[in-house]
Parts: C-alpha cells; sequence; structure tokens
C-alpha cells in the first residue's frame, strides 16, 4: 500500500463531506500506520482482527 495514498485518504476523510453529511468518526478510526493525533487507535499490521470488536462495545 502506498502511504501516502493512505494518509491522503484519511485526511480527506477526516475533514469530511459536509455537503453529503459524510463524516468519519475518529473514535472509531483505526489505522496501521502512524499518522499523527487524530486517530485514536493504531494496530500493528497483522494484528488480529478481534482488536476490532472493541471498538463497537
Amino acid at each position: 500500500t502506498d502511504h501516502a495514498k493512505a494518509r491522503k485518504f484519511l485526511d480527506v476523510m477526516i475533514e469530511g463531506h459536509p455537503e453529503y453529511g459524510c463524516f468519519i468518526s475518529l473514535e472509531k478510526t483505526l489505522t496501521n500506520f502512524e499518522c499523527g493525533q487524530h486517530v485514536v487507535r493504531v494496530t500493528e499490521p497483522g494484528q488480529s482482527c478481534a482488536f476490532r470488536s472493541e471498538l463497537w462495545q
């Protein structure tokens, strides 16, 4: 995966799309790369998907 493209996608989603009412929840956003202060959770590549289940509790 191209880290620059992934970071750009994340930045666009964090900004949101108010004209469509589309926003992401930073509390539920999960990445597998460091991306600064905006994202609450970062996993290690290959980490079990079970980690994701705690986001929805």
